[in-house]
């Protein structure tokens, strides 16, 4: 049980295509143990969000701009994740929108 918790520790923090390996093999519980099959289904559910230094980090790199100038607010906390997407409440004016 340890080492099914590491590992789904350690994909969970990588994120992307090694979560999405995760999720996979959590639909396959023919292929790992069964108790492996069973932590990694929460992948599915529990993931964690990604952390603000990254959003920033993507902001700039996309945008080149902070979120906070893309938007007139920008909560750095996530309060949800999603396949594709950190869950934050950002507010959007048309006189703070990026061009």
């Amino acid at each position: 049980m340890a080492a099914a918790l590491k590992l789904f520790g350690t994909m969970g923090y990588l994120r992307g295509a090694v979560m999405k390996v995760g999720q996979l093999l959590a639909n396959l519980p023919e292929v790992v143990p069964e108790e492996f099959a069973e932590v990694l289904s929460a992948l599915h559910f529990e993931a964690p969000p990604m952390h603000f230094a990254m959003v920033r980090e993507v902001f700039l790199d996309e945008f080149g701009r902070e979120p906070e100038e893309v938007f007139a607010f920008f909560e750095k906390k996530a309060f949800a994740a999603a396949p594709w997407a950190r869950c934050t409440a950002p507010g959007c004016t048309q006189a703070r929108r990026w061009q």
